[in-house]
């Protein structure tokens, strides 16, 4: 996970992490993640692709 997310950080030049990846509650079926960078505090949404390949969504 931590490779995946700095390798998000570089590619929309979010800066560095300093701290570790927090995994946030309420993303219902998706994920939520909250990132700290040299640059601000972000947060990351990674929608399920199970729940993304229905037609309705």
């Amino acid at each position: 996970m931590q490779q995946m997310m700095n390798l998000i950080c570089e590619r929309f030049l979010l800066g560095q992490m300093i701290d570790e990846p927090v995994k946030l509650t309420g993303g219902f079926l998706h994920e939520t993640w909250r990132l700290q960078t040299t640059t601000g505090s972000y947060v990351l949404k990674r929608l399920n692709p199970d729940i993304m390949r229905r037609p309705e969504a």
